[in-house]
């Protein structure tokens, strides 16, 4: 909750490519403390880390995919982001899978590499913009 609201009050301040990224370091360093750690201090941290790293990607993400593609109607993007919490309900059971079979500090493992990944999307979209910026021909004024 606090990271929505921190998140709501640094948007309009920060160039949203660098909150992005500091949001997905943030919550991989997150993951990795928690996943480490064993004391309070260490689980304190993790949990500020991973909640202030995941609050700001997603109103993030929609702005980018906004951007990207607006001539797809927005019920579109309802069914993304419903296969994505169907991913999400999901998530509970499979961490009670992990923390059976490997230990509770297994847990971290699932959400560390979800923002692996975005992390590597992050990157490949950015890498995309820059080649596409590259492979325009300037514009001649006539």
């Amino acid at each position: 909750m606090f990271g929505r609201v921190a998140a709501q009050w640094i948007l309009p301040r920060v160039r949203h490519a660098y909150l992005l990224l500091a949001s997905v370091i943030a919550a991989i360093f997150g993951c990795l403390i928690l996943t480490a750690t064993n004391n309070q201090f260490g689980a304190v941290m993790g949990v500020l880390l991973v909640g202030g790293g995941f609050a700001p990607i997603y109103p993030l993400v929609v702005e980018k995919i906004g951007r990207g593609f607006p001539y797809y109607h927005p019920g579109f993007y309802n069914g993304i982001f419903s296969f994505a919490m169907a991913g999400g309900l999901f998530a509970p059971c499979l961490l009670g899978f992990i923390a059976s079979m490997w230990g509770v500090r297994m847990v971290m493992v699932l959400p560390l590499a979800g923002s692996i990944i975005v992390f590597v999307l992050l990157l490949l979209i950015w890498l995309e913009a820059r080649l596409s910026a590259h492979a325009q021909p300037p514009s001649s004024a006539s």
